[in-house]
């Protein structure tokens, strides 16, 4: 049977975060935000642990250099072991806030960004320049 979302997810940047698992004693832990929708995220644990479904989960997501972040709650939705890593797929309690939302769109990658990154012409890490606040100033004479 094929699954219906509500939302459409896009592949991220491989974008930087903290998680918090509210059922467990540890504290905050790495991870990597990999897939975003305004309902849901997908992430990757850098983690030799699974981490129960239906654990609540709260996130910091970082947007900039680890200065700025936002926070976000979830529910774990599935986990699978790949690799080193743990991926799985987060179903948060609240649809993401529509200034979050354009923070996050940041780190979708643009269809030139993709096909480039197939043939390794492409750093998003050094090559990516701000699609947003323009530094250019108005001056009125």
């Amino acid at each position: 049977m094929k699954s219906i979302r509500s939302f459409r997810r896009y592949d991220t940047i491989n974008l930087k975060a903290k998680y918090l698992v509210k059922e467990e004693k540890n504290g905050w832990e790495e991870c990597t935000i990999n897939k975003v929708s305004r309902k849901g995220i997908g992430i990757v644990f850098h983690t030799d642990e699974a981490i129960n479904v239906s654990s609540t989960l709260y996130l910091k997501i970082f947007i900039s250099k680890e200065l700025e972040c936002f926070a976000v709650k979830g529910i774990l939705k599935w986990i699978e072991k790949e690799e080193n890593d743990f991926v799985g797929g987060i179903e948060l309690t609240d649809s993401l806030s529509e200034g979050e939302w354009i923070q996050l769109v940041f780190f979708i990658p643009t269809p030139y960004e993709i096909e480039a990154s197939k043939h390794r012409l492409y750093n998003p890490r050094v090559t990516r320049k701000p699609r947003h606040h323009s530094t250019a100033r108005i001056s009125s004479t």
